[in-house]
């Protein structure tokens, strides 16, 4: 009952490490779309599989190639990153800018960084009682083993040894699953 209990709780530990992987991996979308980084869907999936890959997009995200957005001051239209004119009104004369909503990225690429990180912490603290709860169980597990045994070898009366005699050296098998078949016996 205790083992299942605390394999519950390392269920629910795993599934809070998700939910932060999750969380991580969003933060980095958001603010993969906000710099106008490439290879945003490439990052994410990195950050999910590999947990380190987030420190390591936050570390040379200003060096990953970019796809910054253009702006039409005629129509004032966003329009693609690789086009040379706007697809709108034909004006040739577009100007790089930051994505549109940036700065809105920006603040809910914070907050799912936050949330993953508060995440992170509570899925290793759940996880630790987790494992600690059923290596427990197990250690009980163990103990209760070696009581049963040492109690079976009492059942034989001289603590379960018996004498090995050279002239018949399968006398020693022969004694000892006799009493080990009287010793199950007594339990049904």
């Amino acid at each position: 009952m205790v083992n299942a209990v605390f394999g519950i709780i390392l269920t629910i530990g795993t599934l809070i490490y998700l939910a932060a992987e999750i969380l991580i991996m969003l933060a980095v979308g958001q603010d993969a779309k906000a710099l106008g980084v490439k290879d945003r869907t490439l990052w994410m999936i990195l950050t999910f599989f590999i947990p380190y890959a987030a420190i390591i997009y936050v570390c040379m995200r200003k060096d990953i190639q970019k796809e910054i957005p253009k702006y039409c001051p005629q129509c004032k239209q966003y329009v693609p990153a690789d086009s040379y004119i706007c697809p709108h009104c034909g004006n040739a004369a577009l100007t790089p800018c930051e994505h549109r909503d940036a700065q809105k990225l920006k603040k809910s690429a914070r907050s799912f960084t936050i949330a993953g990180a508060i995440a992170y912490g509570l899925s290793c603290i759940v996880l630790y009682i987790g494992a600690l709860g059923l290596m427990a169980g197990l250690m009980n597990g163990v103990n209760n083993f070696v009581n049963d045994f040492d109690n079976f070898g009492e059942y034989f009366g001289d603590g379960g040894y018996y004498e090995y005699d050279e002239d018949d050296p399968f006398e020693f098998y022969d004694d000892y699953f006799d009493d080990y078949e009287d010793y199950f016996d007594d339990f049904d």
